[in-house]
């Protein structure tokens, strides 16, 4: 319990981990779905099945790559925040 309330207060004191470790989830996630995909489509099995596992696996790939492209846009205003805050004092 001790090392896990340990580790929940280093994550607090350094955002600059958590983005760190959030986009390295979303990447390890978007990886994975690309490797079913391609599983997917070279899978040799009912036509119409592929078909819709694929579109709903392609969904979950594009899904990922947005949420990375929003996870970057928003660390990116924070950090522009920061320094335009820094600036101006």
């Amino acid at each position: 319990m001790f090392t896990l309330d340990l580790y929940f207060f280093t994550l607090i004191l350094n955002p600059m981990r958590i983005i760190s470790i959030i986009i390295t989830d979303l990447a390890k996630d978007k990886l994975i779905a690309e490797e079913k995909l391609q599983r997917l489509i070279n899978d040799k099995g009912d036509l119409e099945t592929n078909i819709v596992h694929i579109k709903d696996q392609l969904r979950e790939v594009v899904n990922l790559d947005r949420m990375i492209i929003k996870w970057k846009d928003y660390t990116n205003m924070d950090e522009l925040s920061n320094n335009n805050d820094n600036e101006d004092k």
